[in-house]
C-alpha cells in the first residue's frame, strides 16, 4: 500500500528542526512542515475509484506541523485537551481537514484536540504512542481509533537501511567512485572516500529508521496458518493501553470493517463495561480516495464520542 512520501531527501529538509524536550520521538520526519495536495491512496493513480476522485467537490490540503502530524503546532500546555490517536482515518486521508473527526470534535467540545496519527499505522504503533502520552501523566481525555489488525511494524530494518544508503550514495557519489556498494560492504570503500562520506551530516541519519519506514502488512498466508495471530496482537496492544490508563478518560473506536473477524468481534464484546467503546463505525459517505470516510461519517463518529467522553 502507498502510504505517502518519505526518504533521505525529505530528511534533509527537516534535519535542522528543533526537537521538543517533551515526546522527542513522537515525530514523522518525512511530513514535518510539509504541505501536500495528495497523499497515499488519495491520488488519481492509487484511489479506489478514479471517477469519484475526479468528481469530488472539495479542495484538500495536507498541512503538517513540525512534528509531522496533520495538525496545528502543539500548545504550550496540555490542560483541557483531547488526544486523538489512530491511522489514516484519523489523519483524514481523502478529506479536507474540516471534515475530519478530530477537527469536528474540537469544534463540538471547544477543547483543543491533538492529532497523533499516521497513515498505515499498526495497532502496535497506536498503542505505543497512546502509552507514551499516558505515561507522561498529561492526558485527561483520549480517543483511540484502532487500525487494521493485519498491520505490523518491521523488526528487521536491514532492508530499510540498505535502501536509504543506496539513495544517499547515489546522491553524494563522485564519478570516480565505485558505481555501487552495499551498506554491509561499506568498509571496502577506499579510506579517503569513506572519510568524505562519514563527514556528511546526513550519513548519521541512515541508521535512524523512523516509524514511517517500519510499516508492513502481515502476509495473508501467515494469518491463515495461525488464525489467532491478529487477535492476540490486538489484545496485547489494548492491554498495554489499559495498563497505562490511570485516570485518563479513554474512548475506543474502530475503523470500518474492523471486526469482520469473528474472533476480534468477540474480544471487543467481552470488554468490561468500564472500558468505553463505540461500535465499529459504518461508512455513511466516501472520502475522495473512495476508501476512507468523509464528513457525514466523521460527524456521526464525533457524536458517538461525545456521548461517552466526560466533558
Amino acid at each position: 500500500m502507498n502510504y505517502g512520501s518519505s526518504g533521505i531527501q525529505n530528511k534533509r529538509k527537516t534535519l535542522s528542526l528543533p526537537i521538543d524536550a517533551l515526546f522527542p520521538t513522537m515525530r514523522l520526519p518525512s511530513r514535518a512542515c510539509e504541505v501536500w495536495t495528495t497523499s497515499g491512496m488519495d491520488t488519481l493513480e492509487n484511489c479506489n475509484d478514479a471517477q469519484h476522485f475526479q468528481a469530488y467537490p472539495y479542495p484538500i490540503e495536507y498541512r503538517y506541523n513540525s512534528r509531522g502530524f496533520r495538525d496545528q503546532e502543539w500548545p504550550d500546555t496540555f490542560d483541557h485537551v483531547i488526544w486523538c490517536v489512530g491511522d489514516s482515518f484519523t489523519v483524514g486521508i481523502g478529506s479536507p481537514l474540516e471534515h475530519t473527526w478530530c477537527y469536528l470534535l474540537q469544534q463540538r467540545t471547544s477543547l483543543r484536540t491533538i492529532n497523533v496519527s499516521m497513515d498505515g499505522a499498526s495497532n502496535a504503533w497506536i498503542s505505543r504512542r497512546a502509552c507514551e502520552i499516558l505515561a507522561s501523566g498529561l492526558a485527561q481525555r483520549m480517543v483511540i481509533q484502532w487500525s487494521y489488525t493485519h498491520r505490523r511494524e518491521s523488526l528487521d530494518l536491514d532492508h530499510v537501511i540498505e535502501q536509504r544508503w543506496q539513495a544517499f550514495y547515489r546522491d553524494v557519489r563522485d564519478q570516480s567512485w565505485p558505481v555501487t556498494v552495499s551498506w554491509q560492504n561499506l568498509d571496502q570503500l577506499p579510506a579517503e572516500i569513506l572519510r568524505e562520506i562519514q563527514q556528511d551530516p546526513y550519513f548519521q541519519e541512515i541508521t535512524c529508521v523512523h516509524d514511517e519506514e517500519r510499516r508492513i502488512d502481515i502476509p495473508e498466508r501467515q494469518a491463515v496458518l495461525d488464525p489467532t495471530l491478529n487477535t492476540v496482537n490486538f489484545t496485547q496492544c489494548v492491554q498495554q493501553v489499559w495498563a497505562e490508563q490511570g485516570h485518563c478518560d479513554i474512548v475506543h473506536s474502530f475503523i470500518p470493517d474492523f471486526s469482520a473477524d469473528a474472533d476480534i468481534h468477540a474480544v471487543i464484546q467481552s470488554w468490561p463495561p468500564e472500558r468505553k467503546s463505540i461500535p465499529e463505525i459504518q461508512r455513511l459517505d466516501w472520502a475522495r480516495d473512495h476508501h476512507h470516510y468523509d464528513l457525514l461519517t466523521a460527524a456521526k463518529l464525533t457524536q458517538d464520542i461525545c456521548n461517552l467522553l466526560t466533558l
